[in-house]
């Protein structure tokens, strides 16, 4: 008994600086019965891309269940396929992160929140120190962007419980290193942000503290 199944997903069209390339993948699954009477699955993904379009990470997962019912054997493979979303204009891929734009326009914590989600992303989660390091280069880039850069934290909840946007605590959310001093809650400074310089967190007021803002897209 020979199975095959053949999967082409869409080709997807990225464009940068104005150019557009064509990105395919295509995904073969064989299934098959070997000498010793043990089924095998045999994956193999073909992906192409042309210019200038770039080939990006894709997520393979493979899952095969069986039944017996009286003589029969029934089979089902499923495959699933995922790779990152499109990246919208004025993004930057930070290799093994995501995609992120900083937006130098100063507007308060809900507004900068509202307008990532407005995209499709959300506003920057740091999830670790290297995360931070590679943020803090791309800050670099931006040398008007002074002193702090709306990010998505907050204990709008419950007064020092800082959590995410998505509810984790930064503990578990990987990054936890406050800037010199905070957090004071000086005024009522219930929104997150990052020293511009030292990418160390800070609280500020969400109603009244505007400043630039950094858009996260996560690759998957």
């Amino acid at each position: 008994m020979f199975l095959r199944l053949a999967c082409v997903v869409a080709c997807a069209c990225a464009c940068a600086r104005g150019e557009c390339g064509e990105a395919h993948a295509q995904l073969t699954v064989a299934t098959l019965r070997n000498a010793s009477g043990h089924w095998e699955a045999r994956v193999r993904l073909y992906q192409e891309a042309a210019p200038p379009a770039r080939l990006q990470p894709l997520l393979v997962d493979v899952r095969l269940a069986s039944s017996l019912c009286g003589p029969l054997r029934s089979h089902l493979l499923t495959v699933t396929l995922s790779g990152p979303p499109l990246v919208p204009p004025g993004y930057t891929e930070l290799s093994g992160l995501g995609f992120y734009r900083l937006y130098e326009e100063t507007i308060t914590w809900p507004e900068a929140k509202s307008a990532c989600e407005a995209e499709g992303a959300h506003l920057l989660v740091l999830n670790s120190e290297a995360e931070a390091t590679a943020i803090q280069k791309l800050i670099q880039r931006h040398p008007s962007v002074t002193p702090w850069i709306h990010i998505g934290f907050h204990d709008k909840i419950k007064e020092g419980h800082y959590v995410t946007i998505f509810g984790e605590t930064l503990t578990e959310a990987g990054y936890t290193r406050w800037d010199a001093g905070q957090p004071d809650n000086l005024g009522n400074e219930d929104c997150g942000s990052i020293n511009a310089k030292t990418v160390g967190l800070n609280d500020l007021n969400c109603a009244t503290h505007k400043f630039a803002f950094i858009c996260e897209q996560n690759f998957r």
